[in-house]
């Protein structure tokens, strides 16, 4: 009996509490990372969705799977929102790029025409220079000796002539210098548009990543409303079923005790104690205790254990614990109140005045009848099987003392081989 009516059942928490986890999480992020940095660690975040995006579709129907898929796509949701962080922050970083190359574009802009304003107002006055020289015709320095009238006059006039052409080769010198300058100022002004246009681009991209991203995460938030729903639905119906394996419970156990009560005194010899034999010479593999455990998503009392083989159990013989005598023998209901084919045996009264019993269920036969007088470790009983309430061929075995199951292993009854 450790394994549930319907076989898509697992086993789950008593109280099976699900949040839709689609709150706000603050993702922040440091202006220190550059773009490159947020779109190596939104790629990693893609990854990580696709991974669950593949472990999500992996899921069956079960009620346990569709809890796991739930929390996969809690978890998309929750990562889906880090990478639209994570584009926010994209754009935020490249606007600042954007408008720093602007500002930068501006101001090279600013300084090329102030540059260029000052280049023209020196070389108008250049110009002006030359068109004054240029009137005088081309004065050499005899020339100048003849038209002074005096020797002071002469070397005045040509110390002029000399400065001014000095000057306006210094200016000339200067202005080609200027407009060298310029046209580098210019060259990097180019390259500046470059970028501004690729950041632009870049920008546009991760707008539009952005965009689906949202309606991603839009579509994963649907997804996970309509699973929602589905889970409440399926935990109702499992409850439902919970409810009448309880009742399938109390109809099995008042069974039994009528079983007990009406065979009561049909053995009064001593029971002299002592360790049982094992219920069965093939299988010694104990897969589920006695007491609580949590069965179809509620907490019920187990009150055996169950036995099963490394192999197949199906067939394998169960044996009488104890020598006694067969109160009950179901072989014509395989349902049998959720035991299947059971027997009863009753081992006698021990030193307490206890009535001890043991019960073997989910048979899938039954060799013996009622009232049948049974040996210990010798007579066979019937075979393992799978009736009843049961999954997968096991033998469900219990002790009662006075009707009250008590558990084999502890209470010292029985031991595996």
């Amino acid at each position: 009996m450790n394994k549930p009516l319907f076989k898509g059942m697992r086993v789950l928490s008593c109280a099976l509490v699900l949040v839709l986890l689609i709150g706000c999480v603050p993702y922040f992020m440091s202006r220190a990372q550059t773009v490159a940095d947020l779109r190596e660690e939104k790629a990693a975040l893609e990854a990580k969705i696709a991974s669950l995006e593949s472990k999500k579709n992996a899921l069956s129907g079960d009620l346990s799977d569709q809890k796991a898929k739930k929390e996969a796509i809690d978890e998309q949701i929750e990562l889906k929102k880090q990478q639209i962080a994570l584009n926010d922050s994209m754009i935020y970083e490249l606007n600042v790029q954007i408008n720093e190359n602007q500002t930068a574009i501006s101001n090279s802009e600013k300084e090329i025409a102030d540059r260029e304003d000052s280049i023209k107002a020196r070389f108008a006055a250049l110009q002006e220079r030359l068109r004054v020289v240029s009137k005088t015709g081309n004065m050499s320095l005899l020339q100048m000796l003849f038209d002074t009238d005096n020797y002071v006059d002469y070397l005045l006039k040509s110390k002029l002539m000399k400065t001014i052409a000095a000057n306006d080769e210094k200016l000339i010198h200067e202005l080609e210098i200027e407009i060298e300058e310029i046209n580098k100022v210019k060259q990097k002004l180019v390259a500046k548009r470059k970028d501004l246009d690729s950041q632009k681009e870049s920008l546009e991209t991760v707008r539009k990543e952005a965009d689906a991203d949202k309606e991603e995460l839009e579509a994963l938030s649907n997804e996970a409303e309509h699973l929602m729903k589905d889970l409440q639905s399926d935990i109702h119906y499992y409850n439902n079923q919970n409810n009448a394996t309880e009742d399938q419970i109390a109809a099995m156990e008042a069974e039994i005790q009528e079983i007990l009560n009406r065979s009561s005194g049909s053995n009064n010899e001593a029971y002299l104690g002592g360790k049982m034999y094992w219920p069965s010479r093939d299988c010694f593999i104990v897969t589920d205790t006695f007491g609580w455990r949590m069965l179809s998503g509620s907490s019920n009392f187990h009150k055996g254990i169950d036995i099963a083989c490394s192999g197949s159990a199906y067939g394998k013989d169960i044996v009488a614990a104890d020598d006694g005598i067969v109160i009950y023998a179901n072989r014509y209901d395989s349902w049998g109140s959720g035991y299947g084919y059971y027997v009863m045996v009753d081992h006698g009264i021990n030193g307490a005045g206890q009535r001890i019993v043991t019960v073997y269920a989910h048979m899938s036969a039954v060799y013996v009848s009622e009232g049948q007088r049974v040996t210990g470790g010798s007579t066979q009983l019937g075979a393992i099987g799978n009736t009843g309430w049961s999954y997968g061929s096991h033998l469900h075995f219990e002790v009662r003392v006075d009707g009250s199951p008590v558990d084999p292993l502890s209470c010292g009854y029985v031991s595996p081989p």
